[in-house]
Formats: C-alpha cells, structure tokens, sequence
C-alpha cells in the first residue's frame, strides 16, 4: 500500500482513492464478462437448454450500472 508521510488525513484519502479504484475496476470487469452474455442468446438457445432465467443477467447489469453511480 502507498505509505503517506505520517500525516492520518492523507492517509485516509489514499485508502479511499485506492477502494474507488479496485471498485471501478470491478465494475468494468463485470461489465465487460456480462454484457456480451446478451448477444448469442438466441444461439444457446439451440444449442443448450434456453435460458430460464434471463432476468438474472439484467438484474447484474443494473447493480452494477447503479453501484459505479454512486461514486
């Protein structure tokens, strides 16, 4: 972790700059696995058993979209 020079506050700032960042980092990654996930659902559809349960995947897609909203 990136060592402040003694001083708390700056300290404290550095851990929450560091957290928005993993957190942004996340959000783009599920993003990214996610959102391709959309586009060849007709094709598993023949291919494997159809998608019972299609609302899962927009429901991550929302809290994701709504979790990096509140930075």
């Amino acid at each position: 972790m990136i060592q402040a020079a003694g001083d708390p506050q700056k300290e404290q700032i550095l851990e929450m700059k560091f957290t928005q960042v993993v957190f942004l980092v996340a959000g783009i990654y599920g993003l990214v696995v996610l959102l391709p996930q959309y586009f060849p659902e007709e094709k598993i559809g023949h291919d494997l058993p159809p998608i019972t349960q299609p609302g899962s995947l927009g429901n991550s897609l929302l809290l994701i979209i709504v979790d990096e909203g509140y930075d």
